[in-house]
């Protein structure tokens, strides 16, 4: 058959394979799809070890105001503590006594040894009622990669009246 009575669709050629820059664009746009993936697991990691802390320092201000709960209304000035006030005993152990200052003790050893960079303190304030008002205060180093020191840190406060 002669070139020039093909029909159209018989004698036109069309494009077999990928040209080079198709490819290239092609391995371009999966490249910034993957390094997308890889920050969002970034940060995906580093909001849960921040939300793992929160937890872990809710459940100790909340251990803290039962501490002073049980202890009763004659201790509950006992347990009044600065931030790193009080000798922790040594490994974090249970004292055997039990006394408040004691346990006062042990609960800031738990908090600098479970929360990086971590103190925590416990005031008191009588108010007018007769009732104290506890206030439990835990501060943590949350973001270390933080250009700026005042927001490294976070700050939990729980706060409750006996």
């Amino acid at each position: 058959m002669n070139a020039r009575f093909c029909r159209l669709s018989q004698c036109k050629r069309g494009q077999s394979g990928l040209t080079l820059i198709e490819v290239l664009i092609s391995v371009l746009v999966l490249g910034i799809g993957l390094l997308g993936l890889a920050l969002l697991q970034s940060t995906t990691l580093r909001l849960i070890q921040s939300s793992n802390q929160r937890t872990i320092a809710t459940e100790l201000a909340y251990d803290a105001l039962d501490m002073v709960r049980a202890g009763g209304r004659r201790f509950v000035s006992l347990y009044n503590i600065s931030a790193g006030g009080v000798a922790a005993p040594a490994g974090c152990k249970m004292p055997a006594d039990l006394q408040p200052a004691s346990v006062a003790a042990y609960w800031q050893c738990r908090v600098a040894t479970e929360l990086p960079d971590g103190s925590g303190a416990i005031t008191l304030a009588t108010a007018g009622t007769g009732t104290a008002l506890v206030t439990v205060t835990i501060v943590w180093t949350d973001a270390p990669w933080e250009a700026n020191v005042a927001d490294r840190t976070t700050t939990f406060v729980a706060t409750t009246s006996l």
